[in-house]
């Protein structure tokens, strides 16, 4: 997303840099699916296969149909936000299924680090749309981020301990 038209002047040629209008929606898209395949496998290991063959056949239908509406009005470029509301409908049937057979769902996921996360993606993507062409701004960005994680460095990697030691603990204290 954030070196979309580098990426396309690299791979193509100037003349599919229009393409960069939908690269923030179809990596949003991947973001999307990345943590319901996560959620995903709750549902597996509680033998909720049907389900998960049902939310993604309406999440399909929602994208072909959307598709085919939204294609013929702006173009292929609406392909990529298709394709992200079509994601963002099956990540939210797919949390409510979940929560449905999942009861320690929460002790699972981590709902609130989950939005930072979507939160934090979703400022990077506006920023990349916005700067565009401003390459500069986009290495700043960077720059910035990777900064901020070097401060902070200890503090993730005690987050991320901690983390997965609680969860640890729960599994131990499931299984006894």
């Amino acid at each position: 997303t954030m070196f979309a038209r580098e990426g396309v002047l690299i791979f193509a040629s100037s003349k599919y840099l229009d393409a960069i209008l939908f690269i923030p929606a179809l990596s949003s898209a991947v973001l999307i699916n990345f943590v319901v395949s996560i959620i995903g496998n709750i549902l597996f290991y509680h033998e909720k296969t049907a389900q998960m063959s049902i939310i993604t056949i309406v999440k399909a239908i929602v994208n072909v149909v959307l598709n085919y509406v939204c294609i013929k009005k702006w173009g292929y470029v609406a392909a990529g936000y298709t394709t992200l509301i079509s994601s963002t409908l099956g990540f939210i049937i797919y949390y409510f299924v979940v929560k449905k057979y999942e009861p320690n769902f929460n002790k699972i996921i981590d709902v609130k680090l989950l939005i930072l996360i979507f939160l934090m993606y979703g400022f990077i993507v506006v920023y990349s749309i916005i700067f565009a062409e401003v390459l500069l701004a986009r290495i700043i960005l960077i720059v910035a981020i990777l900064i901020t994680v070097c401060i902070f460095s200890k503090k993730i990697i005690n987050f991320f301990k901690t983390m997965l030691s609680k969860k640890q603990e729960d599994s131990e204290s499931e299984n006894e």
